[in-house]
C-alpha cells in the first residue's frame, strides 16, 4: 500500500511538473507569436516607407532632369540673344559709319 501511495504521488507530481512545462511553453508560444506580430508590422511600415522613399526619389529624379532641360533652353535663349545682340550692333555700327562719311 506505501508503495502505490508513493507511486501516486509521484505521478502526481510529475503530472504537476508536466502541467508547469505546458504552462511555459504556452506562454513562450505567445511570445514567439507576439514578436512575429510586431516583426511582421515592422517589416510592412519599412516597406511602406521604402516605397515612399522610392516614390519621392523619383519625383526628385523627374525635378531634376526637368531642371537640367529648363537651364539648357535658357543657356541657348542666352547664346542666341548674344547673337542677335552682336549683328545689332554690328549693324548699329555700320549705320554709324554710314552717317559719319
Amino acid at each position: 500500500l506505501d508503495q502505490t501511495l508513493q507511486r501516486a504521488e509521484s505521478a502526481e507530481r510529475k503530472i504537476q511538473v508536466m502541467g508547469l512545462e505546458k504552462k511555459d511553453f504556452f506562454v513562450n508560444y505567445r511570445t514567439v507569436v507576439d514578436e512575429r506580430t510586431a516583426l511582421e508590422q515592422s517589416l510592412d511600415e519599412l516597406t511602406r516607407a521604402r516605397y515612399e522613399l522610392s516614390q519621392r526619389l523619383n519625383d526628385a529624379q523627374n525635378d531634376t532632369c526637368r531642371m537640367k532641360k529648363q537651364t539648357i533652353d535658357m543657356n541657348d535663349e542666352i547664346h542666341k540673344r548674344v547673337s542677335e545682340m552682336s549683328g545689332f550692333e554690328q549693324r548699329l555700327d555700320a549705320i554709324s559709319r554710314e552717317n559719319v562719311a
